[in-house]
C-alpha cells in the first residue's frame, strides 16, 4: 500500500492558471463594478460574479491531488475526500502515455486543476479519465470499467495494481 502523487502537467498547470485568472478576475470585477451601476443591473453583476466563485470553488474541490492502493480498491485523492474505486476482477493495469490523446467524444474537464471525466479512447472504450498528466497515464481495466490514472512513479503503480490482479 503506497501514496503516489498527482503532478500536472505543463498543460494542466496552464489552464489552471489561466482559469484562475479568468474565473476570479472577472468575479472581482463584477462584484467591484457592482455597486456602480443602476440596482437592476447590480443584481445580475452579483450573480454573475457568485456564480463565477461558485464555479471555481467547484473545479477547485475536484482537483485531483494523489493516489492510493489499498484493500484491492484505488483511492483518488481530493482536496478534501477520497473517491474509492473497487479492483475486484481486476484483468489488467498498464502504462499508456497515449490513453489521454485528443478525442472527440468524451465529457467532463479537460485541465482546469485536472482532465476528469468520461471520454472514449481506442481500443479502450468509455474510460473514466482521473488524471493530470498524460506523460503518467496508467489504464486500469475491470469486468465493469475502465480507469485511466497518472500516478506519479507509474510503473511502480503498475507493480503494485497487478498484484490485485488475477493469480496465474
Amino acid at each position: 500500500m503506497s501514496d503516489y502523487g498527482a503532478p500536472l502537467s505543463p498543460r494542466v498547470k496552464a489552464t489552471s492558471a489561466l482559469g484562475t485568472v479568468v474565473l476570479l478576475g472577472e468575479a472581482a470585477l463584477l462584484l467591484g463594478l457592482a455597486g456602480r451601476v443602476p440596482a437592476p443591473v447590480a443584481s445580475v453583476f452579483r450573480a454573475a460574479g457568485w456564480a463565477m466563485l461558485a464555479l471555481f470553488t467547484g473545479v477547485a474541490l475536484f482537483a485531483i491531488r494523489g493516489y492510493r492502493l489499498e484493500n484491492g480498491e484505488l483511492l483518488v485523492r481530493r482536496p478534501l475526500w477520497s473517491t474509492r474505486y473497487s479492483l475486484a476482477g481486476l484483468a489488467s493495469a498498464e502504462r499508456d502515455p497515449r490513453a489521454l490523446r485528443p478525442t472527440l467524444f468524451g465529457v467532463g474537464n479537460n485541465g482546469f486543476f485536472a482532465v476528469d471525466g468520461w471520454r472514449r479512447v481506442d481500443p479502450y472504450g468509455w474510460c473514466r479519465a482521473l488524471a493530470t498528466n498524460a506523460a503518467n497515464a496508467v489504464v486500469l481495466r475491470t469486468a465493469g470499467r475502465t480507469l485511466i490514472v497518472t500516478p506519479e512513479r507509474p510503473d511502480e503503480f503498475v507493480a503494485e495494481a497487478r498484484a490485485w490482479g488475477p493469480r496465474g
